[in-house]
């Protein structure tokens, strides 16, 4: 089952030695299976084996995903191991923040207001009229977190 599948690889990322390339490869073959949980967990297993200062080259391929649920999933994990410090990760997130998606756009937002850069907040402003209420609501409340209600 596709979530059996998906708990199993996050898990083999959390657990294993940071950048193994054997683990590496047995997950990678997951990126392509047909169910979308299981892609999931791939992504978040690749996410986690990668040394941290790799994690975003590592999620950055799967931001542009044709597959909106990939780039749904690639922009959660950013938005949860990602710092201020990662200038690249950081523009990234912002950049999903126009995913035609809705669910990528949520998720980016849930990474800006973790993140608190507070400079970038016309990036979200744009978001209060966004034609879905729970990314409005989750916009407003990340300007509010950021100090710009």
């Amino acid at each position: 089952d596709g979530m059996v599948r998906s708990f199993a690889l996050e898990l083999l990322g959390k657990v294993s030695v940071q950048g193994d390339e054997e683990v590496d490869r047995a997950i990678r073959e997951f990126l392509h299976d047909n169910v979308s949980w299981t892609r999931k967990g791939a992504i978040t297993g690749l996410a986690h084996l990668a040394f941290p200062h790799m994690r975003t080259t590592v999620l950055a391929p799967f931001l542009e995903s044709s597959e909106p649920r990939v780039r749904c999933n690639a922009t959660e994990e950013l938005a949860a191991l990602s710092d201020l410090d990662d200038t690249q990760a950081v523009e990234l997130l912002y950049a999903r923040l126009s995913d035609q998606y809705w669910p990528a756009r949520l998720a980016a937002l849930v990474g800006c207001a973790r993140l608190g850069d507070s400079g970038k907040h016309t990036f979200i402003v744009p978001l209060l009229d966004d034609e879905n209420e729970i990314v409005r609501a989750a916009a407003a409340r990340t300007l509010q977190r950021l100090g710009h209600a």
